[in-house]
This record gives structure tokens, C-alpha cells and sequence, in this order.
């Protein structure tokens, strides 16, 4: 056996799972890389030297001060000059079975597309993005019941298994390479969304809607691309689960079946039950509540379509900074006793119209009300949201 040294990059706990199997084979952890906080605590635990960004790596090491390079559940860059400092070269895990899935949220694209077999790949870090040369994949069954969350479980699992083939092989210090066949190649990219914002279109066959509210079930994790949802009232609410209800008659969109915590609805092809219905805040609607039979329910079409998909688009760039600022808020509490709510489902704020004194402009006036929230309330800084 050949004991080797490298460094592991990722965000996610397969990454521990692998450094530890490094570890039980005898192989040196030179650096981990992660900005997740139980990842760091497990590296400092093992007096390991621990970096958040990946390109401190070019100012820790030189090039062949270790073997190999790991990125593990891994979603950023790696700059040339990181990949240039393995000795030996650099592994990336994909979950996906390459060269069929490439790019990122490749799980969702499979569920989405209905796929009754999946996999992962371990692969050369070289060429294009996910075209490396393959060290080991591990194939496994889609279930018809699989939903994001549970086929990333089941990647983790396939990853941890096949891995002990990646260590068997740079132990032996022959990797075994397998060019990919790129004409099979397909690439999911990183702002790819699903069609009409995951608004569901009733022409659409039950299976396939089924489908696309599964794929889109993160079991409670961040959903990085899309919550499914339909429009009833002139509301939009939230699917947390559908699934095939036998034959249905009716055009696209009709109620044929209300119960107290599930709708079904007339599709392209059969009868889509609903169920789990929340507003987009997270309040719970009762279909009983919400439908009658025979009512019929909006799908996206055309313009409409053209529109939610190009709404969504829209948003992509800033997400990610309004997600680290709205995670960061720290909200002022007004000092207004609002009126008992009799409605559990009832807002806990109400809206109050005032007249102006003379001289005093709206923007005035919102700055005086924010000043003596925060004044009101003790605190020294405070965040606010506004709308027009």
C-alpha cells in the first residue's frame, strides 16, 4: 500500500465521512477547506489546519507539498493555482452518473425527468467542467416515491461505498482513468429553473406534475431552485406533496374531489391529488377551505409562462447576497398592542391610514415612525423592510 498526503475541500458531512476513511487507510490530511461549522469543528478536533477560503491554499503550499486534491460536496471555483499544488492531481465527487448529468442540482433534473436509475461519479478534476476522466461511479434504483431529499441520501450512501474503490486505487498508485463518452454529455447549470417559476400546468400528465413536486422536496434543507405551486383564488400557494389519483374526468384544471386536507385535480393525463398547502410564508391553507368541486384551476400558459420564467431569471444574480442579508436581519419590535386575533391563519400586524400635518412628506414622516420604533425599543441598530 502507498500512504499518500492531500487536502479535502467541500460543505457538506460526506466530506468527514470521506476524511475519515482516509484516515482509518492510513493517508495524512494535510489541510481541509470549508466554511461549514460543524466540518471546521470536526477538522480542529483533529488538530487538522483548517482554512475557509480556497485559494489560501496557493498562499499555505507549494506545488507537490501533497498528493492529492479533494473536492468533496464542493460547489465553488477551485483558481488554476490551487489545482496546480497536488502532486498527484485533483478528484472531484459528482452526484451525478456522468457524462449523462453534469452541471449542478443534478438529483432535481433526474427526478424531474423521470429517470428510474441514477448515480454518481468520482472523477479527474481536468478539461471542461465534470469532463475529467472517470475513477469509479455507483449505480442504484430510483423509487417512485424518491423525492430530492431522499436520492441525495442515497448519493451520500453510494459516494462513501465507492469511495473505498478511489482510496484502493491511489493506494495501489495506479488510478484507474475512463475517458467519458462527451457525446452523451448533457450539463445542468447552476441558475437552470424549472419552467413557469414550478407553476403547475394542469395540461401536463399527472405522473409528470407527481414528478416535479417530488424533485423539488428538500425534506426541510434549502431548496436552492424552486418551491412547486399552483394558484387557487387568485392566491398562490405552495404543493408540499401531489401524487397520481387514477383516472380523471374534466378539463385541465377541474376539481373533481375536495377533502379536508387534499384536493384532486382533472390533468393532461389522470387525476393529480394535492396536499400540504401553504402560503408562501408558511401558513397552512386547508383545501376544504380554499376549492369546490368543479371549480377549475389556473395553469400557466403562453405570455403568462414566458413571464413567471423570466421573473424567476431575474432574481438569480442578487439572491445570494439577499439571502445572507435577510438571514442576518435583526427586526425592530413596534410597541403597538394590535387587536386580539380571532383567525389562528390571521396576520399579526394591521394597517392604519393617517393624515400628514402640513409640511411633513411621506419619506419624513416613515423616518420619524422608524426612529421612534427603534428609540421605543432600546436597541441601537435595527433592520427594516419597506415597501411602495
Amino acid at each position: 500500500m502507498t500512504t499518500f498526503s492531500c487536502v479535502l475541500i467541500g460543505s457538506e458531512s460526506l466530506l468527514v465521512g470521506c476524511g475519515e476513511a482516509l484516515r482509518a487507510a492510513g493517508h495524512d490530511i494535510r489541510a481541509v477547506v470549508s466554511r461549514d461549522p460543524d466540518i471546521q469543528a470536526w477538522a480542529k478536533g483533529l488538530e487538522l489546519v483548517v482554512e475557509d477560503r480556497i485559494a489560501a491554499l496557493a498562499d499555505r503550499f507549494g506545488a507537490g507539498d501533497f498528493d492529492w486534491l479533494f473536492s468533496i460536496a464542493n460547489l465553488n471555483v477551485i483558481p488554476d493555482a490551487v489545482l496546480a499544488l497536488p502532486g498527484q492531481g485533483a478528484i472531484n465527487f459528482h452526484d451525478g452518473p456522468l457524462p449523462r448529468y453534469a452541471g449542478l442540482n443534478a438529483p432535481v433534473w433526474a427526478l424531474i425527468n423521470g429517470e428510474t436509475s441514477y448515480g454518481i461519479s468520482w472523477h479527474m478534476i481536468e478539461g471542461g467542467i465534470d469532463e475529467g476522466d472517470l475513477l469509479a461511479q455507483a449505480e442504484f434504483a430510483v423509487a417512485a416515491d424518491d423525492t430530492a431529499f431522499s436520492l441525495n441520501s442515497k448519493c451520500y450512501g453510494a459516494a462513501m461505498d465507492s469511495f473505498a474503490d478511489v482510496i484502493a486505487q491511489l493506494d495501489a498508485g495506479a488510478p484507474q482513468r475512463t475517458a467519458q463518452d462527451l457525446s452523451l454529455r448533457s450539463y445542468f447549470a447552476r441558475d437552470d429553473r424549472p419552467a413557469a417559476a414550478a407553476r403547475l400546468d394542469f395540461h401536463r400528465p399527472a405522473a409528470t406534475l407527481a414528478a416535479l413536486v417530488r424533485a423539488l422536496d428538500f425534506g426541510g434543507y434549502w431548496n436552492p431552485l424552486a418551491c412547486p405551486k399552483v394558484e387557487i383564488g387568485g392566491q398562490v400557494l405552495l404543493v408540499g406533496k401531489a401524487e397520481p389519483a387514477g383516472p380523471a374526468h374534466g378539463l385541465p384544471g377541474t376539481v373533481t374531489a375536495v377533502e379536508r386536507d387534499s384536493l384532486t385535480v382533472a390533468t393532461g393525463d389522470g387525476g393529480l391529488r394535492l396536499s400540504q398547502l401553504t402560503t408562501t410564508e408558511g401558513a397552512v391553507r386547508l383545501p376544504i377551505d380554499l376549492v369546490k368541486t368543479g371549480q377549475i384551476l389556473p395553469s400557466p400558459e403562453g405570455g403568462q409562462a414566458a413571464a413567471l420564467t423570466n421573473a424567476i431569471a431575474a432574481t438569480l444574480k442578487a439572491e445570494p447576497q439577499w439571502r445572507k442579508a435577510l438571514n442576518a436581519m435583526h427586526p425592530v419590535p413596534v410597541p403597538l398592542a394590535g387587536p386580539a386575533a380571532t383567525d389562528a391563519a390571521a396576520p399579526d400586524w394591521e394597517s392604519l391610514r393617517i393624515t400628514l400635518p402640513d409640511g411633513l412628506t411621506p419619506d419624513r414622516a416613515a423616518l420619524a415612525a422608524l426612529a421612534w420604533a427603534l428609540l421605543s425599543s432600546g436597541e441601537e441598530a435595527a433592520d427594516i423592510a419597506l415597501t411602495q
